[in-house]
């Protein structure tokens, strides 16, 4: 059977998702979804599937997403961006999303930024982070109208992220929202040395009965089935080929006020990103909406570390404000430098030593 991207499930307890073939080259770019379907480089194939009610079965700690829900007052603070997304249909033009400078949707994403960090420092204990969100909310429409269905944003099982380097400059150097919107606040960022994950929010603005966001089961997927992709933009991200028992997990009806909250990428050698996408799980004519936002997630030195490294003996990487230095094997007296923007670059340096080879 020749299936497609968005082929309704040809089996009961399976759905059918998009891998890669063999026919793909590593770092070669693939237009998917909204894009046209480059269906040389894919693969369509029908596995196992697992619907589950329970949003404390699957942990973000444990298996790398979770199920939470918005508190009523978050809710409340963001209700602006659900009313513009549940206006949407498959059919609209991109001139019919919400612009991204549009005041409510930045102010939103102030709340949800806010609120990651917290969920966060929740989830794993982690006190001393600095948490970054893109200023680049995604408003996301798959499914049927009475005039035409549309492809999810991208059907291809795939993780957003695969190298730090360039999430790092794309979300905190390049601010390229900035060179459309000149409106939009520009992203500051701590050092890339202390970027420690990257944490996707993604949340249904309706119920979903069908296209829900789903993840693959980790367990069965090691960092050498990674597979690097490039969507067209400075960004490398990944999917996978098909291999012998994959299987798809998602959350049943999900609705408001419930989101996934799940891990993109981590320098954490004992964790992985978790494969996502969007897959068909009727035949039925139902549309999904949805936003999603993707965080960055830095940890900074604790008051401790700082102390730390300002100890007598920790100097050894730093240059003194005076007394010996080496320069190539040979040493000179210095004199005290009374230079301040040294100054401030020294203290700065010495604060994030602990850090510099994170």
């Amino acid at each position: 059977m020749n299936l497609e991207p968005g082929n309704i499930p040809i089996e009961e307890n399976k759905v059918v998702v998009t891998l890669l073939n063999d026919n793909y080259l590593s770092n070669d770019i693939i237009n998917l979804g909204v894009h046209s379907v480059d269906k040389t480089k894919i693969t369509n194939v029908s596995i196992d599937s697992e619907d589950y009610f329970d949003i404390d079965k699957y942990t973000f700690i444990k298996d790398g997403f979770q199920t939470l829900t918005f508190e009523p007052e978050t809710m409340d603070k963001i209700k602006l961006i659900y009313e513009a997304s549940q206006q949407l249909s498959p059919t609209d033009s991109k001139e019919s999303i919400p612009k991204t400078d549009s005041q409510f949707i930045q102010n939103s994403i102030d709340v949800l930024q806010d609120w990651v960090k917290n969920k966060y420092t929740e989830l794993t204990g982690k006190t001393n982070i600095v948490v970054v969100c893109s200023r680049n909310m995604m408003f996301r429409v798959a499914g049927c109208d009475k005039e035409s269905c549309q492809v999810s944003g991208n059907p291809l099982m795939h993780l957003d992220y695969l190298n730090f380097e360039a999430t790092y400059k794309r979300q905190c150097l390049e601010n390229y929202l900035q060179r459309t919107y000149p409106t939009i606040k520009t992203i500051t960022c701590p050092p890339e040395s202390q970027l420690i994950d990257i944490v996707n929010i993604w949340f249904p603005t309706v119920e979903v009965t069908d296209w829900p966001l789903g993840f693959l089961n980790m367990d069965n997927i090691e960092i050498k089935d990674y597979v690097s992709i490039r969507t067209g933009i400075e960004t490398d991200a990944a999917s996978i080929r098909y291999k012998d028992g994959l299987r798809a997990i998602y959350k049943k009806n999900m609705k408001p006020p419930e989101l996934y909250f799940f891990r993109s990428a981590t320098k954490d050698s004992s964790k992985k990103g978790v494969i996502h996408g969007s897959f068909r799980i009727t035949s039925e004519n139902f549309k999904r909406k949805s936003i999603e936002l993707r965080c960055c997630i830095f940890e900074t030195p604790t008051r401790e570390q700082r102390h730390m490294a300002t100890e007598p003996g920790n100097d050894e990487l730093y240059p003194p404000s005076s007394g010996t230095v080496s320069l190539g094997g040979k040493k000179r007296k210095t004199k005290k430098c009374n230079n301040k923007k040294f100054k401030k670059i020294n203290s700065r340096t010495r604060k994030l030593k602990k850090f510099i080879n994170y």
